[in-house]
């Protein structure tokens, strides 16, 4: 009994050594306590570069939650300061998480996608091509996942972009 503990330890021990840095064990991504974003992006399209201040700024603003991006058929390599950048697996995860476009972040508090959808009014279907964000989407849910005891779901605004091909 004792020997099928420590082997069990062993295991627990290597799997969490094996998942971190920029490797991201899927079944791992509805298993986490708290709140984790994740941002499908692609350095190749127009809408992500016209959000990426806006990501940076809020992933500033939000230091204590853990904020993950997911290069999407990136042929240069992607890095946006604050975001831990998973390069193995980002379309498996993008496409677990109901991801259709970049950018589009989901927001997952103790596992569940609370958000699902646009960053910002730039690049929602609601006021598309507007030269400057107004409604910080990615915030407002961050905002609300903190002060909500309870896993409510937000109403989702759903993203425009460059569409993810799976």
């Amino acid at each position: 009994m004792f020997k099928g503990k420590i082997a069990f330890s062993i295991s627990i021990i290597l799997v969490a050594f094996s998942c971190s840095s920029n490797k991201e064990n899927i079944t791992d991504i509805f298993n986490k306590e708290g709140i984790q974003v994740y941002v499908a992006y692609s350095s190749e399209c127009p809408n992500c570069k016209r959000v990426k201040a806006d990501l940076v700024n809020t992933a500033l603003k939000f230091s204590t939650i853990k904020f993950n991006l997911l290069p999407i058929d990136d042929t240069t390599i992607v890095s946006l300061p604050f975001f831990n950048v998973l390069n193995s697996n980002s379309k498996k995860i993008a496409k677990i998480l109901h991801m259709t476009v970049t950018p589009e972040v989901a927001v997952l508090k103790n596992g569940e996608i609370i958000y699902l959808g646009a960053i910002t009014d730039q690049n929602s279907q609601l006021t598309q091509g507007k030269p400057k964000a107004t409604e910080n989407y990615l915030e407002q849910s961050l905002q609300t996942a903190l002060n909500d005891k309870e896993n409510n779901k937000l109403k989702n605004v759903k993203a425009i972009g460059c569409y993810i091909e799976y």
